[in-house]
Parts: C-alpha cells; sequence; structure tokens
C-alpha cells in the first residue's frame, strides 16, 4: 500500500520493519494497527514548526506554485482573524496583471499595497510599513533552472524577511527536490505545500520533506 502510494521500495520496507518491532504477529494480521503505526512513524519523522513567526514574510517558489492566492489566503486570515495590521509588498512587476491581481485582493481586505521592484524600494516600503504587525512579500515565479533570475530576486529582499518556499505535492518528486535545492541559495525557513487537492499520491511528498529538512507552516488547496 506504501508503494503503491509513491513511498520507495526501500524506505517502505523500513517502516514495515519499524512495524513489526513494535507490533506482535497476531496484531498485524488485520492490518488497522499496522496503518495506526505507520502513520505515527511517518508524522513523528517530519520536522515540527516550532520556530517564532517573523514580522516580514516573503513567499518564494516556482512558477504557478500559487504565491500571489497563498499570500491573500494568509493575509486575510492575520488581519480578519487574528486582527493584526497588515502590509502586502509586491516585487513581481514581471508576471502581466501580477501587481493588478493583487491590487484586487487588497482592496476587498482594506489593506495597503507597496510595489518594490528592486532593494532600494523594497527597503522603502519596509520603513512605510514600521507600524504593522505583519508584512506579507509576493515575488515572482522563476524556474528553478534560472539561476540569474534566482539571484536577482534574492538582491531584491531585505535580510529582515522570513523566506517561506512554496511547493506543489502534484509535481514529481525530482521536481520538488530541484526546486528546493536552487531556492536554497535564499536559507529558506519554511515551507508551504499548495494545491494539495491536485495530489492523488502524497508518498513521494514524504520523503522529499525528510530530504528537505524544513517544517511546513501551511497546506492548501487550489
Amino acid at each position: 500500500r506504501m508503494v503503491d502510494n509513491g513511498i520507495s521500495r526501500t524506505r517502505a520496507a523500513r517502516l514495515v520493519e519499524a512495524i513489526q518491532k513494535h507490533l506482535p504477529r497476531p496484531e498485524m494480521d488485520g492490518g488497522g494497527k499496522s496503518a495506526t503505526l505507520a502513520e505515527r512513524l511517518i508524522a513523528g519523522s517530519l520536522l515540527r514548526d516550532d520556530q517564532k513567526e517573523r514580522r516580514v514574510k516573503a513567499f518564494i517558489g516556482p512558477t504557478g506554485v500559487g504565491k500571489t492566492t497563498t499570500l491573500a489566503k494568509l493575509a486575510a486570515h492575520y488581519s480578519l482573524e487574528k486582527k493584526m495590521r497588515v502590509g502586502v509588498i509586491t516585487t513581481d512587476t514581471y508576471r502581466i496583471a501580477a501587481v493588478e491581481q493583487l491590487k484586487v485582493y487588497a482592496k476587498i481586505m482594506g489593506l495597503p499595497l507597496e510595489v518594490a521592484p528592486d532593494r532600494p524600494a523594497f527597503v522603502q516600503s519596509l520603513a512605510n510599513f514600521a507600524d504593522k504587525d505583519m508584512v506579507l512579500v509576493d515575488t515572482p515565479g522563476r524556474s528553478h533552472n534560472d539561476e540569474r533570475c534566482i539571484e536577482g530576486l534574492r538582491a531584491v529582499l531585505h535580510p529582515e524577511a522570513e523566506t517561506v518556499l512554496l511547493l506543489s505535492p502534484a509535481t514529481s518528486r525530482d521536481v520538488l527536490l530541484e526546486s528546493a535545492s536552487r531556492f536554497r541559495t535564499f536559507g529558506y525557513d519554511r515551507l508551504i505545500l499548495t494545491k494539495v487537492d491536485e495530489c492523488t499520491r502524497f508518498g513521494a511528498l514524504y520523503e522529499v520533506l525528510d530530504e528537505i529538512a524544513k517544517p511546513v507552516s501551511h497546506v492548501t488547496t487550489g
């Protein structure tokens, strides 16, 4: 069942060995306790998100992963549910209508929006939002193969910003690991998994999270 769900045979075998050590043979025959134990072993291997949130969050990741939509969801969460003063910055002047899309979200929620295409503008935007409890930063999507553009984005962001890498488990294991590796130059603090409703086999994700060794702060649907 684990292999069918995308977990490699090697890792599935390790989990089965661990289950055998915890359960006597008669209890394994039904399968229910074995499955519950496998779930606990998998969950226990994932990092807990015990880090303190920083005031400035920049969302990075490959093209089409859902950065702008996720930012809007979290802006609503912080401003409407947590009653925090929220500011929004976008550095995405690359994608067609990207600024206009975010302007619509910000207007609906009554949040201020700043456009910062370079480092001086970004620093000024942070100064303008000095009174905000939370500042959320949208960035342009970049191919994980485009190292020049990734470095250009890193030059725009201020070290004050916490970086959050967005990944979609609907893509392959190799693509997820390649994206995580290429964006590691940012020293990202957390992961957000997007579009999980589009994923049918989550086993590979278990191994990807284990290899990346970063906590997941949020999981979203499309």
